[in-house]
């Protein structure tokens, strides 16, 4: 089993689920940004990445509540 010991560097990247937008500039709609935020998480793990992490804010252009996940 790997450990700190081994591989003391942990590389990740993490989101609050930003509203993005289209190639034209529209916010996608909040069901299409969860997907493109579950797809950013394939990307990572895909990646090699050792973690994509998730926190949530309670604004207008970060809706990443608890419920949207599951």
């Amino acid at each position: 089993m790997e450990t700190y010991e081994t591989h003391p560097i942990v590389i990740g990247i993490d989101s609050f689920g930003d509203i993005t937008s289209d190639d034209e500039g529209r916010p996608l709609d909040q069901p299409e940004n969860t997907r493109a935020l579950l797809d950013e998480g394939v990307l990572a793990e895909a990646s090699g990445l050792d973690f994509f992490g998730l926190g949530e804010h309670h604004v207008e252009e970060m809706p990443l509540w608890p419920w949207i996940l599951g």
